[in-house]
């Protein structure tokens, strides 16, 4: 087996956890199998580290971490649906959802983060979440208003639509596309919308890194 084989093996095996109404499974690269989650609500986001080390967000402010073989509920300083979850370390984790929650873990324990906005946070409803660093992130909403993260406080930037937005990807922060019922893309210097082949929304399309 090749390194890249092992590398995308590797990333199948865990990015397979499909977390779908409070159900797991698994697969190891060529066979799937029911993984015992025993979680009651339904689960909205998946990010993974390893195949040993996963964080899961969903319904009721849930937050779970897997070590591959059991789930394991976290604190939650807050409340309210999450939607998304993502970072660069076991130590460096955001999640995001609904009524302006943006949520930090440290390896610790998570917190809340500054979101700096003169709006009624409870109208803020995020969709997604994209980590490039400690001191580097960007956060999308159910109506197109996208944030950033500077190390201290999420602020708002500018966006192009107002139409909803589900997915944030990419591999640098300066090349990032944002995808729901219309494609942005991010060119380090603006967000700008890109001409569709379809009307239908697009959901997210999962990477592979080592």
């Amino acid at each position: 087996m090749t390194k890249m084989q092992k590398i995308k093996r590797t990333g199948i095996a865990a990015l397979s956890l499909l977390l779908i109404c409070s159900s797991a499974a698994y697969a190891d690269g060529e066979n799937w199998s029911k993984m015992p989650a025993g979680i009651s609500v339904n689960l909205n986001g998946l990010w993974f580290i390893s195949a040993k080390d996963i964080f899961a967000v969903g319904d009721e402010g849930k937050l779970f971490h897997s070590d591959g073989t059991t789930w394991t509920e976290m604190l939650n300083p807050g409340s309210g649906t999450l939607m998304a979850v993502h970072g660069t370390s076991g130590k460096n984790v955001f999640a995001v959802g609904k009524g302006g929650v943006i949520l930090r873990y440290d390896g610790k324990i998570w917190q809340k983060t500054p979101i700096d906005t003169t709006e009624n946070l409870r109208d803020i409803n995020f969709t997604a979440v994209w980590v490039m660093s400690e001191s580097d992130a960007f956060a999308a909403t159910l109506i197109g208003r996208i944030f950033r993260y500077n190390g201290t406080a999420w602020k708002q930037i500018t966006s192009p639509t107002s139409r909803s937005l589900f997915n944030i990807s990419g591999t640098s922060a300066n090349s990032l596309f944002a995808v729901g019922n219309t494609i942005l893309k991010y060119d380090g210097a603006e967000w700008k919308e890109m001409t569709s082949p379809t009307y239908r929304t697009q959901f997210p399309i999962p990477t592979f890194t080592q």
